[in-house]
């Protein structure tokens, strides 16, 4: 090989290397602009902030959800949507009566919002919605109103995420569109979330129409609530009725305690509750049954069915604790019996507040 030719084939060998070499430093100068586009820019944006929330919703991260929406400011907020106006309409509260009610939710919110936090990080983390337990001050009525009522009214659980837009920014603070839809009546609304930065990023910090969202779903389920009430007046009222009867037999067998009645007593209880009480409010279910709450009624339908199947359960355990004289089932049957109440408080709750959200917005 003359030495011109090995030349040019070093020559050669050289602009490869070199070609080579600036192939890989244009890839790894991408890559480094990349990462400081994302981590230096693009991560300290609320179109990130928006998109990691989504993320951690969609991937059960629930320290990741945490660190983009600020729940204890939201929470706040919501909580004054929620109750701003539940005693405003109440023609049968007088007006005292109304302020010392202001008042205790005013003293009750920080229990609650911290409630409502749980409850949405429980379900990012877990996908299930939590309920309160044990000793939590949420249980029961312990603070004087519902949680799961509460808990409806909100909307968390019946609340569909569909999109969202491109957030506008105005110095630290943005205002983003999120499209949602409310499962039981299907109603379609934009939700606009402001979002605050701060040193470590964005968050999500409030929902600013809320309390419109929470509105424009009540007169849509309002209508649902009337036609299904109507639509079932005569189940009930025939309901109503044969269980009236049923109370006046039950009422004048138990004039004596059941420790001093005698065999031919509890027996007669017994058939009372087993062959009448029992299958009465078994045949009531299945007619309610067979004309299901539809839309914004469906919760109300619901509660009618599980307050009918504890009363069932209930009048079973007492009847085997007449015929028995079983203590412990006598515990159970009014075990039942308390939340059997809280079903039919519940509902007459419900009945109420879609009376004066009604009469509130004249809905024919």
């Amino acid at each position: 090989m003359d030495d011109y030719t090995w030349q040019r084939k070093l020559r050669r060998r050289r602009d490869r290397r070199e070609q080579e070499f600036m192939f890989l430093f244009v890839i790894v100068a991408a890559a480094i602009g990349t990462a400081f586009w994302y981590f230096g820019l693009y991560a300290k944006t609320p179109e990130h902030a928006l998109e990691e929330i989504v993320a951690a919703a969609t991937d059960n991260d629930r320290e990741k959800f945490a660190r983009y929406v600020n729940l204890d400011l939201i929470t706040m907020h919501a909580y004054d949507d929620l109750t701003v106006d539940l005693f405003a309409h109440d023609e049968t509260l007088p007006p005292q009566t109304r302020v010392l009610f202001e008042k205790f939710y005013v003293l009750i919110k920080p229990q609650l919002s911290a409630g409502m936090q749980e409850t949405v990080l429980t379900k990012i983390g877990e996908n299930r919605w939590s309920k309160p337990k044990g000793l939590d001050v949420l249980k029961g009525r312990q603070l004087g109103i519902d949680y799961e009522i509460f808990l409806e009214r909100s909307l968390m659980k019946s609340t569909e995420f569909v999109s969202m837009g491109n957030p506008e920014t105005n110095g630290n603070r943005a205002t983003a569109e999120i499209n949602v839809r409310e499962t039981n009546t299907d109603t379609p609304f934009t939700l606009l979330v402001t979002l605050e930065k701060n040193e470590e990023g964005w968050q999500a910090i409030h929902i600013t129409n809320y309390k419109a969202y929470l509105d424009a779903v009540a007169v849509s389920a309002v209508k649902d609530i009337d036609e299904y009430i109507a639509a079932t007046k005569g189940i009930m009222d025939d309901a109503n009725e044969k269980m009236r009867a049923n109370k006046e037999k039950f009422v004048a067998m138990s004039a004596v305690p059941v420790r001093d009645m005698t065999d031919e007593q509890k027996n007669k209880l017994f058939n009372l509750l087993t062959k009448e009480t029992i299958p009465t409010l078994k045949k009531i279910r299945q007619q309610i049954e067979n004309s299901p709450a539809k839309g914004g009624a469906t919760y109300l339908g619901n509660l009618r069915l599980r307050s009918l199947d504890l009363a069932a359960k209930m009048w079973d355990h007492y009847a085997v604790a007449v015929k028995n004289n079983d203590n412990a089932e006598f515990e159970t049957a009014e075990s039942l019996h308390k939340e059997q109440l809280d079903m039919e408080l519940r509902i007459d709750e419900i009945k109420k507040h879609a009376a004066v959200v009604k009469n509130q917005n004249e809905i024919p």
